[in-house]
């Protein structure tokens, strides 16, 4: 009896002494998708599509969505830049202009000598081609005579940056500015954008982003809340350059993959995002 009690004890002993030993080893440790590792990010030189430059974080992705100055294909959506149907003199421009409202077709034809065939859907208009009334018609122009458009309208050129286990993306819209433009309406744009958040937000701060020597002035919001939005920002040289920087994430693929949905998880999620932006504004500069 007492051996079997000496046997038992040195075995009781020697198992604990390898528990503590290894206590490190036999924690509980959540599965590896409920943890969320945030790597130091190291920051690589970034040239937009739009030419202005800054720093991203070296494991995003880029990709451009669209860009005006791009070929147009067909079935690409085009406008008829209006100074094309103005003073023609032809019975059609006169009409077309008469309805005052922006002619816009899809391509359904490239034509050698770069000429484009464009097909006119007017909706409930309706205007008279050769004695006949219709409301869909094909316009064959020039490529100079018309303009892409698409659903980023006004925007020249805009780029997704992904952030890849992140579950989220910063959209990126530029607008090169011409004499028509207007910075206020394109500012306007944004604000409305962020006050449309106000009903689920609750709290959106915005800061001023002021650097004379790089022409660079905006603001930063940063909205608190359960919406997709948390961070947008817009820049602009106030004379011919304006970006609009919006940051989309998907909080629900966090927790179909186990993460926590909380406040606390989401929070660091975000300081994380955050920091990324400050440098990406930090090291922004126009195109020279």
């Amino acid at each position: 009896m007492r051996r079997a009690l000496l046997v038992s004890g040195t075995y009781l002993s020697g198992l604990l002494i390898m528990l503590l030993s290894c206590r490190e080893d036999y924690s509980i440790k959540p599965p590896s998708k409920l943890r969320l590792d945030f790597p130091k990010q190291e920051y690589v030189d970034w040239r937009s599509q739009a030419g202005y430059t800054s720093q991203l974080a070296k494991n995003y992705q880029v990709a451009c969505l669209f860009e005006r100055n791009s070929l147009i294909q067909v079935g690409d959506i085009v406008t008829v830049r209006n100074n094309v149907l103005k003073g023609k003199g032809d019975e059609l421009g006169k009409k077309l202009n008469a309805l005052g409202i922006s002619i816009s077709g899809r391509v359904v034809e490239l034509v050698k000598g770069k000429k484009i065939l464009i097909e006119i859907d007017l909706g409930e208009e309706e205007i008279e081609i050769s004695g006949v009334k219709k409301n869909k018609f094909n316009l064959l122009l020039n490529s100079s005579d018309i303009l892409k458009i698409s659903q980023f309208e006004p925007f020249d050129i805009v780029e997704k940056v992904n952030f890849n286990n992140l579950n989220g993306e910063l959209m990126l819209h530029h607008k090169r500015l011409s004499p028509t433009d207007s910075i206020h309406l394109l500012t306007k744009l944004v604000v409305s954008n962020v006050e449309s958040h106000k009903f689920k937000s609750e709290r959106i701060d915005k800061s001023p982003i002021a650097n004379r020597e790089k022409r660079m002035f905006g603001y930063f919001y940063e909205l608190e809340g359960d919406m997709a939005t948390n961070f947008q920002f817009y820049l602009t040289d106030s004379i011919s350059q304006f970006v609009w920087g919006q940051v989309l994430m998907d909080f629900q693929a966090f927790h179909k993959e186990g993460i926590p949905k909380d406040a606390d998880t989401k929070a660091r999620i975000m300081d994380y995002i955050k920091k990324d932006l400050e440098v990406f504004i930090e090291n922004f500069s126009w195109k020279k």
